[in-house]
């Protein structure tokens, strides 16, 4: 007990010094009543409570923006969990390591040790598990690890509530107490309650729609900018954004509002992004409404106190946050978080890993000397084309194309500055040429290491050849979107060269758009994969599926002026459910480039491009939303942009002129 007491608790000059502070605090008040709550308790020894108390107002530094929001009986729980977690880390005889998860019906606590932009601090981890277990938008993790003092009551999973948890996180100036230097992260959880139930998606008014206690207890100021970006966000596909600088010029708030649902680990995401960027969050706040939003924020600091390029700095982050809703954490994510790639070179590597993937010269010029001397053979050449197919996924995995990225980090820097200096409208730029890069392509001889990472970096230097446009510099946007030259196909393995293909990619999917005349009709078709091996089999034949699809319909539509097209959109494995939003965004980001902003979007193409879209496997009941998002997004052919559409909007009822996509005699075994 005396080396308990010893550890926690400070001598009488200390317990005096507390005691002055505290007389002077704007919240004396409420500390005492916080003290007869836990006195009434009896869970603190009467001798140690004023201290645990007043340490926890005055020496901890948690914003006091949390004092003022907080009420006192919720406060005096938070200084029980940590004095608990204190106690029983102590008693383990280690030095202090406070890691604490405590969870009961409607709310949970965590508590873990704080180590600004360092990727191994154990409040990484706390922020996945919290975004999976709690937010129900983050990929499913293992929970928090290590020494860890759970007083959870049950070792399942939580509940996650249609809305997700709210959620209020602080960083502590001071340590966690005077015998440590561990400053702490903490994050108080809580189910949301709205008086007024669930409101419509489209119900801005904020009283409406906010939980009691955020109504109750949040600034006059933050009503005000939550309102404005509540108004702005129903509105909106993707996400709002807006940075704002507070009284103190070193501290930045970070508001973004979004519809719940539409990403995945965008806390952590943006967390990882203003981390790369040498900031820090001194608290931060996930608000749920009940008409399906979300909105975050973020107070930010530099690590670096004399930083001088703050403001500069936090306009890039609210910049970056976008392309961080589009693809927030994938295999990649490391090369960020370790400094290694900016979030753009990321996304980047990111495309370029899945377009390597699809596109990589596959033993073309074995295959076509074979193929020749087995011409007369339609046998052997069938079966042939059956082993290559085998033999180039063995090859070329999804993994081993991530590996060699992965490797060689600096060639995706030198590839993206290619791209960058063509496509980005902002900068000097160079003119659209199919075969530039040579320099490059030497570079990546004597840099990947192997011919198989050789044929990964010159796949990707071959998309930068032949991109046409892309939305990838567009500030707003739900997807990247690219429009490819397709002449870089192989007519070794694709007959008949397409007339124009695009490639979408959004973080939950990706996806392509193939046609064989410049005006083309044909459907758009959700891929599923009900286990990994079906994932990695449609992962790999997707673009092939794609054109072959297109092909047909090229085949079906020769005797009239409308030739052939074809859409897909492969679902990620973890995003089965998200087919509505995988296809909301892949068709906004086919509108980016049908409909390019002069100042967002370099047009190498320069002429008009229009497309017209169909309902095939999975989409049906998409094509009155997508044709009335093309109308809201200014794009003229609006009316013909789907078919397939309901009557109410100017369609013909599929199932009543016995087309396939809604016939009821075609039956699904």
């Amino acid at each position: 007990m005396r080396r308990a007491e010893s550890f926690v608790f400070q001598l009488d000059e200390l317990s005096l010094e507390l005691e002055a502070e505290v007389n002077v605090s704007p919240f004396k008040d409420q500390i005492n009543e916080v003290k007869e709550i836990l006195k009434k308790e009896k869970l603190i020894a009467r001798e140690r409570l004023d201290t645990e108390v007043d340490w926890y107002y005055t020496r901890l530094g948690i914003d006091v923006e949390y004092f003022r929001s907080t009420p006192p009986m919720i406060i005096a729980r938070h200084i029980l969990s940590l004095y608990s977690a204190k106690m029983v880390s102590h008693a383990t005889g280690n030095k202090l390591q406070v890691q604490l998860h405590n969870r009961t019906e409607g709310s949970a606590t965590f508590i873990t040790p704080s180590a600004p932009g360092s990727r191994d601090s154990p409040a990484v981890s706390v922020e996945h598990t919290i975004e999976a277990y709690y937010l129900g938008e983050g990929l499913k993790a293992a929970p928090v690890t290590g020494n860890q003092i759970s007083l959870t009551q049950t070792s399942s999973p939580p509940t996650v509530p249609t809305h997700g948890y709210r959620v209020a996180c602080y960083r502590s100036k001071g340590s966690v107490s005077s015998s440590s230097p561990t400053h702490l992260r903490l994050y108080f959880l809580n189910k949301p309650e709205y008086p007024l139930g669930d409101q419509a998606s489209d119900e801005t008014d904020l009283q409406k729609v906010g939980d009691i206690h955020f109504w109750e207890r949040s600034s006059e100021n933050t009503k005000t900018i939550y309102q404005q970006m509540m108004i702005e966000a129903v509105k909106s596909l993707g996400p709002v954004i807006r940075a704002f600088q507070q009284a103190d010029p070193s501290v930045w708030r970070l508001v973004v509002a979004y519809k719940r649902g539409s990403t995945h680990s965008y806390w952590s995401g943006i967390s990882d992004l203003y981390h790369f960027y040498g900031l820090y969050s001194t608290h931060k706040y996930v608000e749920q409404f009940a008409n399906g939003m979300t909105i975050l924020s973020i107070y930010l600091r530099a690590m670096d106190p004399t930083e001088k390029d703050l403001t500069s700095k936090v306009h890039t982050i609210a910049e970056q946050a976008s392309l961080v809703y589009i693809l927030p954490r994938s295999s990649l994510t490391p090369l960020l978080t370790t400094n290694q790639l900016s979030a753009e070179e990321v996304a980047y590597a990111y495309v370029g890993w899945k377009f390597a993937y699809q596109f990589l010269n596959r033993y073309a010029t074995e295959y076509a000397a074979i193929v020749n001397a087995l011409s007369k053979d339609t046998v052997a050449t069938s079966m042939f084309a059956q082993l290559r197919s085998r033999l180039t996924k063995d090859t070329f995995t999804e993994g081993r194309v991530k590996e060699a990225i992965m490797l060689c980090p600096s060639l995706i820097k030198d590839l993206y500055a290619d791209f960058e200096k063509h496509h980005d409208p902002n900068g000097p730029r160079l003119p659209f040429d199919k075969k530039h890069g040579h320099d490059l392509k030497l570079k990546i001889a004597k840099t990947a290491g192997g011919e198989m990472e050789t044929s990964v970096f010159e796949t990707i230097l071959t998309f930068n050849r032949y991109l046409v446009k892309t939305n990838f510099f567009q500030k707003s946007k739900v997807a990247l979107s690219f429009r490819l030259d397709p002449s870089f196909l192989n007519t070794a393995e694709y007959a008949e060269i397409p007339y124009a293909m695009f490639f979408v990619v959004g973080s939950e999917f990706r996806g392509f758009h193939v046609r064989f005349r410049d005006i083309a009709r044909g459907g758009i078709r959700i891929i599923r994969s009900i286990n990994q091996t079906a994932y990695d089999q449609n992962s790999a034949s997707v673009f092939d599926e794609n054109y072959n699809l297109a092909s047909t319909q090229q085949a079906k539509n020769k005797d009239i002026p409308e030739g052939g097209s074809k859409g897909t959109i492969l679902l990620g494995l973890d995003h089965q459910t998200k087919a509505d939003v995988a296809f909301r965004k892949y068709i906004d980001g086919l509108l980016d480039l049908l409909l390019p902003s002069p100042k967002e979007v370099v047009d190498n193409y320069g002429k008009e491009e229009i497309l017209f879209l169909g309902p095939d496997e999975g989409t049906a009941d998409f094509m009155d939303w997508a044709s009335q998002h093309a109308k809201k997004r200014g794009y003229k052919f609006w009316k013909a942009f789907t078919t397939g559409k309901s009557p109410a909007v100017g369609g013909i009822p599929h199932d009543l002129h016995g087309m396939t996509t809604r016939n009821p005699s075609i039956n699904t075994y």
